[in-house]
């Protein structure tokens, strides 16, 4: 199974084919909260966790978010879409 966390709904592209009409205004999640879903998905058996947003590497903690990650690895695959 695979799981989406969309960490972030801020953008500094502006892409005119984004789907989430991203833009430089919008919210963060909280570490805490993706923390949590790390946590989700591993007691209901994902497989496969991919971060987005948004653009994710704008997340002020997207450093923290990413190790938080590699940390529970396995048993996740990690992808990022940016």
């Amino acid at each position: 199974m695979q799981m989406y966390i969309q960490i972030t709904t801020k953008c500094n592209m502006k892409c005119a084919h984004c789907a989430l009409s991203c833009s430089d205004v919008g919210w963060n999640m909280q570490i805490e909260t993706f923390i949590k879903s790390l946590f989700f998905a591993k007691d209901h058996g994902y497989s496969h966790i991919t971060i987005g947003g948004g653009e994710p590497t704008v997340h002020p903690e997207f450093w923290t978010i990413l190790n938080s990650a590699m940390y529970f690895r396995p048993p996740f695959h990690i992808g990022i879409i940016t």
